[in-house]
């Protein structure tokens, strides 16, 4: 007997059109809450940075409200046996933040924030020490020339990645340690004038800018929250120009600091001496013509100390690094600058403060390169 077979029930057209304008409206329903709750998520985070970039704001604004003051008195003393005129002192790329990897630069360097703390320290006493034992250390006061480049920044993709600390921490590491050597010359020489300029790594943008150059660059940030600091402190006086570079005169000798990342060197073989050279004649034939001419350039950025006529660069805290490695650029120890500026001999003492020496981290280095090269025998 044959079995019938069951008809199968087809839906009609209209409904089958009716279920899928359901279906289409759930999901663009769907679609559109997703849509709400993604906007609602950066409404909240828009928020919050505009909270914060305002009370960065109120900060940076009031900071800005510090009177800047005029060069004092004593920084002109006048020739006698009892003085041995102005105290000075180069601070030059610190580049908190940073981090050198040893293993990358055959044991040359390392390099980070703690290491940055003891050689900041070292240098402070060691020049403090040379400045104390030079004959008749009778000093008007000292004189403090920041260079920039105190923190390492964002300005490459490679340090963004590879810094230890943020920029916010850096910035904070970077202004607790000035304070502290600001605060270690006042105890020792009675009065401090801080000249500061700002260098190319605390910049706020990926490529260097004209103007605004100073203002947007925590190097500038660092020195006016040290400024509020010391607000109360008739003994330290400053001198933050809103000018990539600063003149005064001291003691009879007129300064110009920069920090020198304007002198590009396009020659392997003199590497920043040409374009030291040529950029000091540039800048020589700038000042003349303004009425201002200077006696004395000081620059960083090179990461060298050189001490020759007509300008004196500082070295840096953070020495030999993967860029200089990788550009075989000429090894160089981590070094600071001090001198002394008579009023009737001009600059005199320039010494070169090896940051590095009794701290440990040189003699592990050689340890270290020494295993390596018997490794490799």
């Amino acid at each position: 007997m044959a079995t019938k077979k069951k008809k199968s029930k087809k839906k009609p057209p209209q409904q089958i059109e009716a279920i899928g304008t359901e279906l289409q409206g759930a999901l663009k329903e769907k679609r559109l809450q997703h849509e709400i709750t993604n906007l609602c998520r950066q409404l909240k985070e828009a928020t919050n940075r505009a909270l914060a970039a305002e009370e960065l704001k109120e900060i940076i604004h009031g900071v800005a409200e510090v009177p800047v003051e005029k060069t004092p008195k004593w920084l002109k003393p006048r020739y006698s046996l009892r003085t041995s005129g102005v105290a000075s002192m180069i601070l030059s790329d610190w580049h908190y933040g940073e981090v050198v990897d040893p293993a990358q630069i055959n044991y040359m360097n390392w390099f980070d924030r703690k290491l940055a703390d003891k050689r900041i320290h070292h240098a402070t006493n060691t020049a403090i020490t040379l400045l104390k034992n030079a004959p008749r250390p009778q000093y008007s006061g000292c004189q403090l020339i920041a260079l920039g480049d105190l923190v390492s920044g964002n300005i490459h993709e490679e340090l963004r990645e590879t810094n230890e600390t943020t920029l916010s921490e850096s910035v904070f590491y970077a202004c607790q340690q000035f304070c502290q050597v600001i605060e270690a010359y006042r105890r020792e020489f009675g009065k401090v004038h801080i000249v500061g300029v700002v260098g190319n790594h605390g910049r706020n943008t990926r490529k260097p800018r004209n103007k605004g150059r100073v203002r947007d660059n925590f190097d500038w940030l660092i020195y006016r929250f040290a400024m509020e600091q010391f607000r109360d402190c008739q003994d330290i006086s400053w001198q933050i120009p809103d000018s990539p570079d600063a003149y005064w005169t001291a003691a009879g000798v007129r300064f110009l600091a920069m920090h020198g990342d304007k002198f590009v060197s396009r020659n392997a073989i003199s590497e920043f001496f040409s374009a030291l050279l040529l950029g000091e004649l540039r800048t020589a034939r700038r000042q003349i013509s303004m009425q201002e001419p200077f006696d004395m350039m000081l620059v960083g950025h090179w990461h060298q100390h050189v001490d020759a006529t007509g300008f004196i660069m500082g070295g840096s805290i953070k020495g030999y690094d993967e860029y200089a490695f990788n550009k075989s650029l000429r090894y160089a120890r981590p070094t600071q600058a001090t001198f002394v500026v008579h009023p009737e001999h001009g600059i005199v003492h320039c010494n070169r403060i090896l940051c590095d020496s009794y701290t440990g981290d040189y003699d592990e280095l050689c340890k270290q390169r020494t295993k390596e090269r018997r490794r490799n025998a």
